[in-house]
């Protein structure tokens, strides 16, 4: 099963990059996020915890980087992946 979702804003992929980059402070926009971090900030390989508002934490891996376009995130956890 595959669960997308996406939106369209006019802010500068440089402003909306930067947030991301703002590891720690994702939990300050995402309701579903109480805690984030990355070792290495987002950099590829970086490794650290994501701890949702209901749940464990569960580890993640910035797998791919393009500074101001996109990123991916991987954790696997028991019985599936997120990507």
């Amino acid at each position: 099963m595959v669960i997308e979702h996406s939106i369209r804003t006019s802010a500068r992929p440089e402003t909306v990059f930067a947030i991301y980059e703002k590891v720690e402070q994702w939990p300050s926009w995402d309701p579903d996020t109480q805690a984030a971090i990355l070792a290495d900030g987002l950099s590829l390989g970086s490794k650290g915890l994501l701890t949702p508002t209901k749940g464990k934490a569960v580890p993640m891996e910035v797998t791919a980087v393009m500074p101001n376009r996109s990123f991916t995130v991987s954790s696997a956890i028991p019985l599936f992946k997120m990507t």
